[in-house]
């Protein structure tokens, strides 16, 4: 499992803002200054990066199962907020129609955990996302 977390941090502490994003039927993509990546999985947009496989949220499972029941997901660490040690972690979840999501947050885990609680809060049918982190 790729360090998705750690790989992008390591990008803010860099200076470089990074984009991640999966949606319905649609490849995984990765923004990078310069560089825009597409796969059918994690592991091509991040062939030839430094990434470990160690991470401790298994992010390819969870923004795939997002997807897989409607979803558009985008996850991005912004340099600038990285810097100020504010809350860098954004993550977008959306839903056509009616249902949308932002949420910023210091850590990705808080960034997922809110969103996810926000979906249970929603409708029943989302208590299965608790396993998830």
């Amino acid at each position: 499992m790729i360090d998705v977390e750690r790989a992008m941090e390591q990008w803010g502490e860099q200076g470089v803002l990074s984009l991640l994003q999966l949606g319905p039927g649609t490849p995984w993509r990765l923004w990078l200054p310069g560089e825009h990546r597409e796969g059918a999985t994690l592991a091509e947009c991040f062939a030839g990066l430094p990434a470990r496989q160690d991470g401790s949220i298994d992010v390819e499972l969870l923004m795939s199962e997002l997807a897989g029941r409607g979803l558009n997901v985008l996850l991005k660490l912004d340099h600038e907020r990285w810097a100020e040690r504010g809350k860098p972690w954004t993550l977008l979840v959306e839903e056509e129609p009616g249902f949308s999501a932002r949420v910023d947050a210091r850590t990705m885990r808080e960034a997922f955990e809110v969103v996810l609680a926000r979906l249970r809060a929603r409708s029943a049918g989302w208590e299965w996302t608790v396993e998830l982190l």
